[in-house]
C-alpha cells in the first residue's frame, strides 16, 4: 500500500485566451488563430516551480483544386516555457467520389509535453511492505525528471464517409500512429 505522510495541497490560477478565424479567398479557405495560457500555482508536491506559460498559433489552408478534389496543409507552432518551441505540421486530401461519398487521407505530427508533476515532483511518501515479522514502512522520495523529453506522435488516417439515403452516415477509417519519447 502506498501512503504519504506529506500534506498535499495545490492552489492554481489559470488564464486562457483562444481565438480562431476563417476567411475564404478564391479557392482557398484559410483558418488561423492562436491561444495563450498563463498558469500560476503553488503545489506542495512540486515546490520549485510556480508558473507555466504556453502560447500557440496555427494556420491551415484548404484548397479546392477541382470541385471534387481538395487538399489541405497547415501547422501549429507552440511554445512552452518549460520546453521551448514545437512545430506540428498537418497535410490531407479529400476526394468526393459522388455527392455524399468522400475518400480522405491525412498525416499530422503532434507533441505531448510532460506535466509539471512529471518534470518537477518532489515529495516524500512510503510503501508498506508485508513481512513475516510484521509490516515494514519503506520511505520513498518521489522525484520528477527535469530532463524528461516530450513525446512525438505521428498519425496517419485513410477513410471513407458515405451518406446512405437521408438517414444514415457510414464512416470507415484506418489509423496508423507512432509514438516516440
Amino acid at each position: 500500500m502506498l501512503t504519504s505522510t506529506a500534506v498535499i495541497a495545490a492552489r492554481i490560477t489559470a488564464t486562457t485566451i483562444d481565438s480562431k478565424y476563417s476567411r475564404a479567398v478564391g479557392r482557398h479557405l484559410l483558418v488561423y488563430g492562436g491561444s495563450v495560457n498563463h498558469s500560476r500555482f503553488d503545489l506542495t508536491f512540486a515546490p520549485d516551480v510556480h508558473r507555466r506559460e504556453e502560447a500557440g498559433a496555427f494556420l491551415s489552408d484548404d484548397i479546392a483544386l477541382t470541385p471534387r478534389f481538395k487538399v489541405s496543409a497547415g501547422g501549429r507552432l507552440d511554445y512552452f516555457n518549460t520546453f521551448g518551441p514545437s512545430f506540428s505540421p498537418r497535410v490531407g486530401a479529400r476526394y468526393e467520389l459522388a455527392p455524399g461519398h468522400t475518400l480522405r487521407a491525412t498525416f499530422n505530427r503532434a507533441y505531448v509535453v510532460p506535466s509539471i508533476t512529471e518534470n518537477f515532483a518532489d515529495f516524500p511518501t512510503s510503501v508498506e511492505v508485508p513481512l513475516p515479522t510484521g509490516p515494514y514502512t519503506l520511505p520513498i522520495q518521489i522525484l520528477g525528471d527535469v530532463n524528461l523529453a516530450r513525446e512525438t506522435i505521428d498519425a496517419g488516417e485513410v477513410g471513407y464517409t458515405g451518406v446512405i439515403g437521408q438517414r444514415a452516415t457510414v464512416n470507415l477509417s484506418a489509423y496508423k500512429n507512432r509514438t516516440q519519447g
